[in-house]
């Protein structure tokens, strides 16, 4: 998959638009993600969504970075052994287009469009 644009509110993705948050898997793309809490992302979310086992976990905070992780969930990345990334939504695009289609098998990629 690539990201051929991004800015607030909005991502497209391989030519498909989207306008609500998005997780990234290597095979599929979920829209809508929602979090329990809007701009907070708690572990046990975290955990949900990593059944997949990813090498890697890029994270999107947002334009203005205003969603915050649970540092509890970087805890638990750090434990299971999973490396992961915290940026600007824009900054987060640009290193995940940047993976090789092999490390994209085995990223996911959890994407906050707006603030």
């Amino acid at each position: 998959m690539h990201i051929d644009f991004y800015d607030f509110g909005k991502i497209i993705i391989d030519g498909i638009s989207y306008m609500q948050d998005i997780i990234i898997y290597p095979e599929k793309i979920q829209c809508p993600w929602r979090r329990r809490v809007s701009h907070f992302l708690e572990k046990n979310e975290l955990i949900e969504i990593l059944t997949f086992e990813p090498k890697l976990v890029i994270m999107g905070i947002g334009y203005g970075r205003a969603m915050q992780i649970d540092v509890d969930a970087e805890k638990y990345l750090k434990d299971q052994g999973i490396n992961y990334i915290i940026e600007s939504s824009q900054n987060a695009c640009e290193k995940y287009n940047q993976l090789s289609d092999a490390d994209k098998k085995e990223t996911i990629f959890f994407i906050h469009l707006t603030c």
